[in-house]
């Protein structure tokens, strides 16, 4: 947006669960880097391109949206996709759908055929009403073993795949769309190939969410290590060196990396 009206970078994430954590951490990695930033996220759990789009097309209001700035963190509740739209001139559009195990079993033409009307008008719109923004599509990234909600992961072989598979339709799909891509497994592979499955696991943030493998972690650094990838991504700076260091509150304890 024009430097005149607003000298802050403005994101806005779409997307599932997936974009609602590491957030927080994106803007004290922007703020220790002298950077001002403003992050959004427009956020539904567990939602796929096509309740994107429906909701969109039949201005529903079923999101929640977090803005990320200077003052805190803020949340507004049941609102629409247009709505969010409209609260910035975003520099920075995100799309992103939920894990989904037919990734793993279609190839990537079936897949790009599958999501084609969704993606090819939901872009559409979004590069009209923004036409100087930067456009991404967020990677997803492989769930724990173990893992068996949406579709059964028994390995880190699995993982592996998932993975090459996730990293393979995010590239068809930037391809395709003229978009850029947010990568998302490749940090997350790494460090369970060491050994550190607890860096990519969260503690419980309630009853449905203890022993959580398959979101970035808090404590265990699994959203610090996310937030740094989007940082270099985004703003094309080297993250080595920051300063930033989060802490989290649980049970009434603060902790720090």
């Amino acid at each position: 947006s024009d430097p005149a009206q607003d000298d802050t970078l403005n994101i806005l994430m779409i997307g599932s669960s997936y974009c609602y954590y590491y957030v927080e951490e994106l803007y004290g990695l922007a703020a220790a880097a002298g950077l001002k930033m403003r992050v959004c996220n427009v956020y539904y759990s567990g939602c796929q391109l096509q309740q994107h789009y429906n909701w969109w097309k039949n201005k529903e209001s079923h999101y929640e949206f977090f803005c990320t700035n200077a003052e805190g963190r803020k949340k507004t509740a049941g609102v629409s996709l247009e709505w969010c739209l409209a609260q910035q001139e975003w520099d920075v559009l995100t799309l992103q759908e939920s894990n989904t195990g037919a990734v793993r079993e279609l190839t990537v033409e079936q897949g790009l055929e599958d999501r084609a009307l969704y993606l090819t008008e939901l872009y559409g719109y979004l590069k009209d009403q923004f036409p100087n923004a930067a456009y991404y599509w967020h990677e997803s990234a492989a769930y724990q073993i173990g893992y068996d909600r949406a579709f059964t992961v028994t390995s880190i072989e699995e993982q592996r795949q998932d993975t090459a598979n996730y990293r393979k339709f995010a590239l068809a799909i930037c391809e395709q769309y003229d978009v850029d891509w947010i990568p998302r497994g490749d940090a997350k592979m790494l460090v369970r190939e060491g050994g550190y499955d607890q860096l990519c696991a969260r503690l419980g943030k309630g009853e449905n969410h203890e022993g959580d493998y398959h979101h970035e972690g808090d404590i265990g650094g699994g959203q610090y290590l996310n937030a740094r990838g989007w940082f270099e991504i985004i703003t094309g700076q080297s993250v080595l060196g920051n300063t930033y260091v989060p802490t989290y509150t649980h049970g009434g304890v603060t902790y720090g990396l």
